[in-house]
């Protein structure tokens, strides 16, 4: 599943287009081939996600959570990543 993903660090905010899946303990993050834009690769371990929270935003949810020192948003943007993410994380 494609979609936008914030990623907040001690450095700032960067946004990144990016497939997420996830994969026996793991959801991954990895942008598509050949798209110029900023790529991310992360592998995120589900047990080691910490502050797990969906709430609403501008009339839509959204899912945060935190790991390894960063935050990462994702935002209900049509493509039912946060009913993906939801299902996947057990909220």
């Amino acid at each position: 599943m494609n979609t936008y993903v914030e990623i907040t660090d001690q450095l700032g905010v960067d946004y990144y287009y990016a497939r997420l899946y996830f994969s026996g303990d793991y959801l991954t993050l990895q942008s598509p081939q050949g798209f110029l834009r900023k790529n991310v690769q992360k592998k995120i371990r589900l047990s080691e996600i910490t502050n797990l929270v969906m709430d609403t935003f501008w009339g839509g949810r959204r899912i945060t959570f935190s790991f390894d020192k960063e935050d990462y948003t994702f935002f209900e943007s049509g493509t039912g990543v946060v009913d993906y993410l939801q299902t996947n994380l057990s909220l």
